[in-house]
């Protein structure tokens, strides 16, 4: 970081005993920074489907 004069790093290990978590930056007034999974879902009919899971910030749309 010093030799490249950046100030973050990407894919950073936050826990190093769950070491596949990474923080998520958001634009909340309660957290500006969160940590876990996200998860796409679908209910049809009652039941609930996990479309999509991942530990990496993507956009919902």
């Amino acid at each position: 970081m010093y030799i490249n004069d950046k100030h973050k790093i990407a894919d950073s290990i936050v826990s190093i005993s769950q070491s596949w978590i990474r923080p998520t930056v958001r634009d909340k007034v309660s957290a500006k920074v969160e940590f876990g999974a996200k998860l796409t879902i679908s209910v049809v009919k009652g039941f609930t489907r996990i479309e999509r899971t991942s530990f990496d910030a993507y956009n919902e749309c």
